[in-house]
């Protein structure tokens, strides 16, 4: 498939490379701003076994180049990017699903970076590593990892999330005592059969007050991560849990407009009393609003 001579501007939906193409053009793709499922024998332009000149060997040999498996070796090539951080650009919004077919051996780094649109990704049995950042800012939300799998690298997010969903409820923005700006929204993300999972989302920073002007009913797409925090039956005996859970007592205070606290210990045991003490101090310092 030669250099920008393969299916630029046709409307293709799906397309399926032969695993016996050994070489893929830059911007072979380009233009295919319908596609939604492509499946490729390998990422980038070619394999590690693709032939070279005797002069590419000799500037490779002497580090004056790398092997075009490696400067090639991601997704947004095939589109027109001339670089993995300009993939986002050139990848069609439209692209869904990405399949590598059997035969490939390892995915290169950078191969899925910024592929944000891409939401499946399915690698065959056989790949034994995963190039470092190889799927960086790609938030898919299914992925197929092959048992043969040995090796993946660096950098390559674990804890990531997509969320394409509907407001479901009026988000609530606010501060925290020590100033940080939160909106809490919940999202109604469907399911196949007519099923939903509410899932509340907490947004940050600038991040809060653009999430702040949502409607109910509102469509949105939401990427990160999932936290949980430990749950605590008793007064910890950590200082910062202490805190947390005081700024959290003192957040929900002013969100319900309530008058104050009215702290109520039953049964206490006497190897608790420092850590009480300690939780009354730190809410009474940082409610003194209140007072």
């Amino acid at each position: 498939m030669p250099n920008g001579q393969g299916f630029e501007k046709l409307d293709l939906t799906s397309y399926t490379l032969p695993a016996t193409v050994t070489y893929m053009g830059a911007g072979m793709l380009e233009g295919c701003g319908k596609l939604e499922t492509l499946a490729i024998p390998f990422v980038g332009g070619c394999t590690y076994d693709y032939p070279l000149t005797e002069e590419e060997k000799d500037a490779i040999e002497g580090g004056d180049a790398v092997h075009p498996a490696e400067s090639t070796g991601y997704l947004g090539y095939l589109f027109g990017a001339t670089s993995h951080t300009f993939t986002a650009g050139y990848l069609p919004a439209s692209l869904m699903t990405v399949t590598v077919l059997e035969g490939c051996e390892s995915i290169p780094a950078n191969a899925f970076f910024e592929c944000a649109s891409v939401r499946e990704i399915h690698l065959p049995e056989g790949v034994v590593e995963i190039g470092e950042a190889a799927l960086y800012d790609s938030f898919y939300r299914s992925i197929t990892l092959p048992e043969s799998l040995e090796e993946i690298g660096d950098s390559v997010k674990t804890n990531q999330i997509f969320l394409d969903g509907y407001i479901c409820k009026e988000p609530v923005y606010r501060k925290t005592p020590l100033g940080r700006e939160i909106a809490d929204l919940l999202l109604a993300v469907n399911r196949p059969y007519g099923k939903s999972d509410y899932i509340p989302c907490i947004c940050w920073g600038r991040n809060a007050r653009f999430a702040s002007g949502f409607d109910v009913g509102d469509h949105v797409q939401v990427c990160g991560r999932i936290q949980s925090r430990e749950y605590i039956k008793k007064i910890s005996e950590s200082a910062a849990l202490i805190e947390t859970f005081a700024e959290n007592l003192l957040q929900y205070v002013i969100d319900t407009k309530l008058d104050g606290i009215d702290m109520d210990w039953e049964t206490p045991g006497s190897s608790h009393a420092t850590y009480y003490t300690k939780l009354m101090k730190v809410i009474y310092e940082k409610g003194d609003f209140l007072c």
